[in-house]
């Protein structure tokens, strides 16, 4: 007896470890745990029923994960997460407060209490794909899957996927041209407005663009070799709205161009200069000057600047600030312990430390000894 609960330990842990605390009842008869085994730590608490068939074997609470994982493993083999859930999965929108959707791949029947259950008859092996350890459709299906349902957050999953990488604009217009279902309401979207947006400044002004009955730019379109955030190819404009968290990489982001010895600052390419690009920060156009403004020094020359030499500070004067310029006696009662009958007020404070001492004498100057400093006594006589 003692060795079949020790196997069937072992065989819960390593089940437990490998599925995020997750067991289903199907996989321990597979390892060979008895029912009854399961029946009585189910019974006393050490395995905790989430759906049936399924078993929590950790403390607390199940997270939002491990609930969406539990719902997968209680409709069975080949079962993924779609629709709402799948775009929580691949963070493409918030939590939805609705019950896990997953959709399987036969005959129809009916799922679980708390299950959102759907079938298909298309689910092709492309489509599916495992996310943070669950089965899950891909990021284009899954937009496909909300474009057939027409869900309010299209728009949005649209635009996050498109900000995290996830999916490719060729890929979603091969979508949006398959004539499947929820194929029209995506060729809608790719025609509202050119381009993506990525993050909320860039909605903030298509919203704003919008409200004002003023031209659409084209968002996230590539000039001169890099993604700009819109563009306005007729008006010539470009403008960026963007920082690191939105362009994911130190090279997208405007940097300010070198003063020395890289040439003069400001300078526009050729091509920028051509297309009129009134981009302040990608581009590096100059300010243009208001009040307050520094007035710019003519240059001199188109080469590059010389740079300014180094100076360094006189060797008497650093030896100045080295040298100890306390009294030869002060140093004497310093090392003997102070005078008699007092105590030491502490150790000697550290090279460099701020302490009362008097300043050096200016370099070049004869230096007076201590006696000499002292005011000699005139004889009254």
């Amino acid at each position: 007896m003692g060795c079949i609960d020790a196997a069937a330990e072992e065989a819960i842990a390593r089940l437990a470890a490998a599925n995020d605390e997750l067991i289903a009842r199907w996989s321990l008869l597979n390892e060979g745990v008895r029912p009854a085994a399961i029946d009585d730590r189910v019974r006393s608490g050490r395995l905790r029923v989430v759906h049936p068939g399924v078993y929590f074997a950790g403390h607390g609470e199940p997270s939002r994960l491990q609930s969406h994982r539990a719902a997968q493993l209680a409709c069975g083999d080949g079962a993924v997460l779609r629709r709402a859930t799948a775009c929580e999965l691949w963070r493409m929108l918030s939590a939805h407060p609705g019950p896990s959707e997953v959709l399987v791949h036969g005959p129809r029947r009916r799922g679980p209490a708390g299950i959102a259950l759907a079938r298909t008859s298309h689910l092709p092996a492309e489509e599916v794909t495992v996310h943070r350890g669950i089965p899950v459709t891909t990021p284009a299906r899954t937009l496909l899957d909300l474009a057939a349902a027409h869900h309010p957050g299209l728009e949005l999953a649209h635009q996050e996927a498109h900000a995290l990488g996830l999916i490719r604009e060729a890929e979603i217009e091969a979508l949006a041209r398959s004539g499947r279902r929820g194929a029209a309401p995506l060729r809608a979207l790719l025609a509202e407005a050119p381009g993506y947006t990525r993050g909320g400044a860039e909605r903030l002004l298509r919203v704003l663009l919008l409200k004002a009955q003023l031209p659409v730019p084209a968002f996230n379109a590539t000039l001169l070799g890099r993604r700009r955030d819109a563009v306005w190819f007729e008006q010539r404009v470009v403008l960026e709205v963007d920082g690191f968290a939105g362009h994911g990489t130190q090279r997208c982001v405007p940097r300010r161009p070198p003063s020395r010895p890289g040439g003069r600052r400001g300078r526009l390419p050729a091509a920028s200069r051509d297309l009129g690009a009134a981009d302040g920060r990608a581009t590096g156009a100059r300010r243009p000057a208001g009040r307050g403004a520094r007035p710019r020094r003519a240059s001199r020359g188109v080469g590059p600047r010389r740079a300014a030499p180094i100076r360094r500070p006189d060797r008497r004067a650093r030896l100045a600030r080295r040298r100890d310029t306390s009294p030869p006696a002060f140093d004497l009662i310093r090392r003997a312990g102070g005078p008699a009958g007092s105590e030491r007020r502490g150790p000697r404070p550290p090279r460099g430390a701020a302490v009362d001492r008097p300043l050096a004498d200016p370099p070049g100057t004869r230096r007076r000894s201590w006696t000499a400093a002292r005011p000699r006594a005139t004889s009254t006589r």
